[in-house]
């Protein structure tokens, strides 16, 4: 009789054990299935640019969001209140200086936000005072394979230093 009631209370305790387990919250790491490793960001000023207001916000995009923002005008994402903007899952960059290029490092926050989202483009978008034509770029995170990406700012032009 004792042995009949040990196993029952044996079975219980056990079940409440794989029940807590079963239930208990996980700690996830994102996982990195888009493909792709996280580069380094360097955007710098040249030329008449410098001391000017520029602005320039890298986004992250999904690939179901690419057609979208690749055909989103600049002129229209930087009018003021555009909620395309706000909403955008972005890191921002501001008052460039020559000597002292921005950096969105490896390690920054906003990729891992970006991974969670399922991004696998990045838009560098930039106000360039004067400028109305070549102030986007599209890059494929794939593509770049987690190399350092060297941005630059002119009078004229977003440009990708080779």
């Amino acid at each position: 009789m004792t042995t009949i009631r040990y196993r029952i209370w044996a079975a219980v305790v056990l079940l409440l054990i794989l029940t807590t387990l079963g239930c208990a919250k996980r700690s996830v790491t994102p996982a990195r299935s888009a493909g792709w490793s996280r580069p380094i960001v360097v955007v710098s000023a040249a030329g008449n640019v410098m001391g000017k207001t520029v602005s320039v916000d890298i986004i992250g995009v999904r690939e179901v969001e690419h057609y979208f923002w690749s055909q989103k005008p600049v002129d229209v994402y930087w009018r003021p209140g555009d909620s395309d903007r706000t909403k955008a899952v972005k890191y921002e960059m501001r008052e460039f200086d020559k000597r002292n290029p921005q950096e969105l490092d490896k390690r920054d926050p906003k990729w891992d936000m970006w991974e969670q989202n399922g991004v696998r483009y990045l838009f560098v978008i930039a106000d360039i005072p004067g400028v109305r034509d070549d102030r986007k770029l599209g890059l494929d995170l794939k593509e770049v394979g987690g190399r350092r990406i060297e941005i630059r700012v002119t009078q004229e032009k977003l440009e990708a230093v080779k």
